[in-house]
């Protein structure tokens, strides 16, 4: 066998989403607003994920929370709306991890895409909205000047899969992710479905944070578990959530709070809101109490 075969296996398996040297830093975008609480509107991550742009992000969040404590008031949700197809796992991490402790929605627009390092952020959002555009593939290191062994291409790919497999525990993500980007070629992107996504554990709501929502709901509401899944039952079926027709940040944000607004509804009163139910009458089919 030819002796270089080995290495050059090794430059194309190895996995990386580490820095590019070379590559330009994401564009942060973004403005702190205080109203009731101090958010970031109009929050955006755009282009290569490298150093810089965990920077520019974390100078945000302070931002945030500089204002409010100076405000004397609280740090709300804000809405992050991300368009990169990748950049480097180590950074995206970073900036997951900050999105996960701050509440920070993550939203990606139908015309843009998050693929490659730029899923591990989607991960990191308790609460997530895309469709048909969050692309997979297998890491890849960028080629080293550096001599390299296979060896020790073999140890710092295990290393990286491992930390990958770690980071999605930590965020309530299935492992097996992890593994499913192994299998695809880095040059062969492959967008996840919807029913992929669930399964994986990117659905729209974190599930441990939908378990801490929920028992902070039914305690808001008064309500007792059993009745707190019923009228949550109900407001599943009449409460219609954000679709694939939003098409920005901001029709994002009024859908979340039309839909928000009407779950509040149905939870207090065990009804469902007149607005919540579809009208069929002009199609022949009465609406319901019409």
């Amino acid at each position: 066998m030819n002796r270089l075969l080995p290495t050059l296996l090794t430059l194309v398996l190895l996995a990386a989403l580490y820095q590019n040297a070379n590559g330009q830093a994401a564009t942060v975008e973004g403005h702190v607003r205080c109203d009731r609480s101090c958010i970031i509107i109009g929050l955006q991550v755009k282009g290569e994920i490298v150093t810089e742009t965990v920077s520019a992000f974390q100078n945000l969040i302070g931002e945030v929370h500089r204002q409010a404590e100076q405000q004397k008031k609280e740090v709300g949700i804000s809405l992050l709306n991300i368009n990169s197809r990748g950049g480097s796992v180590t950074e995206a991490m970073v900036i997951g991890r900050l999105v996960r402790k701050e509440g920070i929605g993550v939203n990606v627009d139908p015309s843009d895409v998050c693929a490659s390092a730029c899923v591990l952020i989607l991960a990191g959002a308790m609460m997530r909205t895309f469709i048909d555009n969050v692309g997979i593939h297998r890491p890849y290191f960028e080629v080293p000047a550096q001599q390299i062994s296979s060896e020790a291409g073999k140890a710092s790919y295990g290393a990286m899969l491992q930390d990958i497999r770690s980071y999605f525990r930590e965020m309530n993500v299935a492992e097996n992710l992890a593994d499913a980007m192994l299998r695809i070629p880095p040059e062969d992107v492959h967008y996840l479905t919807e029913r992929e996504a669930k399964a994986y554990g990117l659905a729209m709501i974190d599930p441990v944070f939908q378990e801490t929502l929920d028992l902070k709901q039914a305690q808001r509401f008064g309500l007792d578990r059993r009745e707190y899944v019923k009228r949550k039952a109900l407001a599943d079926r009449n409460c219609q959530p954000p679709t694939p027709s939003v098409t920005g940040v901001s029709e994002v944000v009024p859908a979340l709070n039309r839909w928000s607004a009407c779950i509040d509804e149905t939870l207090k009163t065990g009804r469902a809101p007149p607005q919540a139910i579809p009208d069929f009458s002009k199609h022949g089919t009465p609406a319901p109490g019409r």
